[in-house]
């Protein structure tokens, strides 16, 4: 099993808090986002770190297992260019992380357990979600998500009703999945597609179905000083 980090990110809404490094390098308690997320690195038989925005200042984490792959067009493509960037190199499955999550590391056991497509969401949702920002923010920031007993049905998209979860930024490819998709990104020639549209499309168009593992364990996502602010005062121990 491999892992790829998606760490090209500069953070742009976390502004002076996090100036000049990636994302992913923001500092909580001493330690980097990604610190934290390095900690399950040792579940991996590879990990690939793609960074973009001074990728350089994720070299510290490269070593004979961790590799940083750089997505140099980290400002004109999203976060599905710099999934493709690890091309050629994946041997298993993958599962696949935003770098700017902080979460639960049983969560990465879950996913692993199944043995399709897969996507992790997150039960309660609203309750984090309101932590974050007003009721009227969440129905323009929050995506949706429908799904059956097994599958996802939709992702992506404005809500018009709370859904039941909401996707959490963390997935796992089958090889043969991880290389549909990477050849279906080709056909569609569109590098700025982000990644729920791409997948919501995958599952549209029948090249992917995406099975889905639901938990209440921790997730939080870092986008904005505030986000910042109220996780510090949840002290939660990673």
């Amino acid at each position: 099993m491999d892992l790829i980090v998606l760490a090209s990110g500069l953070g742009s809404r976390l502004k002076k808090i996090n100036k000049n490094r990636p994302k992913c390098l923001l500092k909580i308690n001493n330690k980097t986002i990604l610190d934290y997320t390095a900690k399950i690195f040792d579940k991996f038989n590879k990990v690939y770190i793609v960074g973009g925005y001074k990728y350089r200042l994720l070299k510290r984490f490269e070593n004979k297992n961790i590799k940083i792959v750089i997505n140099k067009d980290f400002r004109t493509t999203n976060m599905v260019h710099s999934l493709f960037k690890v091309k050629n190199k994946i041997s298993s499955s993958v599962i696949v992380i935003y770098a700017d999550i902080l979460f639960d590391q049983s969560i990465i056991n879950l996913i692993n357990k199944k043995t399709s497509n897969t996507i992790a969401l997150k039960k309660n949702w609203l309750k984090v979600w309101k932590t974050r920002m007003s009721t009227n923010k969440i129905l323009n920031d929050a995506e949706d998500v429908k799904f059956n007993r097994s599958k996802i049905i939709t992702i992506g998209g404005k809500l018009k009703n709370y859904p039941k979860a909401q996707y959490m930024g963390i997935i796992k490819f089958k090889k043969k999945g991880y290389y549909s998709a990477m050849a279906y990104y080709k056909k569609i020639s569109n590098k700025k597609i982000d990644m729920t549209t791409f997948i919501n499309e995958m599952i549209k168009n029948n090249i992917l179905t995406f099975n889905y593992i639901l938990t209440n364990k921790f997730w939080y996502e870092i986008d904005t000083p505030l986000d910042l602010k109220n996780f510090k005062k949840m002290k939660i121990k990673l």
